[in-house]
């Protein structure tokens, strides 16, 4: 799926934002789904997302 050289994005996201992205791309692919039309590409990102790896975010200390 992934060329040799292929470039990858880290983003950041909490859990009340991954949600809203899970979310909109369940409903791009319902509507593609209904309109008879391909949604494999975004089950592939939807699952991509879900199977990611979690880390515990650095917090920054501000008085610093």
């Amino acid at each position: 799926m992934n060329a040799g050289n292929s470039e990858h994005k880290l983003v950041p996201l909490d859990a009340y934002e991954e949600g809203a992205v899970i979310d909109g791309l369940n409903r791009m692919r319902t509507e593609r789904i209904e309109r008879g039309e391909s949604a494999d590409f975004i089950s592939d990102v939807m699952l991509k997302i879900l199977r990611s790896p979690t880390r515990k975010a650095r917090v920054r200390d501000a008085s610093r």
